[in-house]
């Protein structure tokens, strides 16, 4: 009897999920030349790569060093300035503050997490920085928007267009925070 070798499935960072690339075209709308840049739970990246692409001062976050390893490796293969830094944003360190946009693409898949990200943007967030965050379905943003501590609200909410893995029509839920 054969048995089919065990596969082993590629860590959520590995994937370029329909969230992510929401957010880099986001970011490509926006004027970022010369702004502090915090992409947290970066992944791959693409935002935060994005962003240093048009002149942003950019640090890629992730709580797995792996994925940071990628996203310096990305930007040295474009000849773009990225920095990195593991961070958990459940547990945000006091040296990473003062961010004049924060960005996130999909992190708010565990319940728990739109409560610990509105906490850390205190931080996070420079005083009157914004945040741009792109989910998958509106209940995560809803979630995080309740969770939002006094002086940061929601800016603007929009459903924008993309296309799932499997090819097919979606929209994605793009919240921006400002920080009063």
């Amino acid at each position: 009897m054969l048995l089919a070798a065990a596969v082993e499935e590629a860590p959520y960072w590995a994937e370029l999920w329909p969230s992510a690339r929401a957010l880099a075209e986001a970011v490509v709308a926006r004027d970022v030349r010369g702004l502090r840049v915090l992409e947290v739970g970066a992944g791959l990246g693409l935002p935060a790569l994005v962003a240093a692409a048009h002149g942003a001062d950019v640090t890629a976050s992730d709580v797995d060093p792996a994925a940071l390893q990628y996203v310096l490796e990305s930007a040295r293969a474009s000849d773009l300035e990225v920095a990195v830094a593991e961070l958990d944003f459940a547990v945000p360190s006091p040296s990473l503050s003062g961010f004049d946009l924060v960005l996130a693409a999909d992190v708010l898949y565990v319940d728990a997490s739109a409560a610990q990200l509105a906490a850390a943007l205190s931080q996070l967030l420079a005083p009157h920085g914004r945040a741009l965050l792109t989910c998958p379905w509106r209940g995560q943003a809803d979630r995080l928007a309740a969770s939002l501590p006094t002086g940061i609200r929601v800016a603007s909410r929009a459903m924008v267009p993309a296309i799932s893995f499997r090819g097919q029509p979606m929209e994605i839920d793009l919240v921006e925070l400002a920080h009063d």
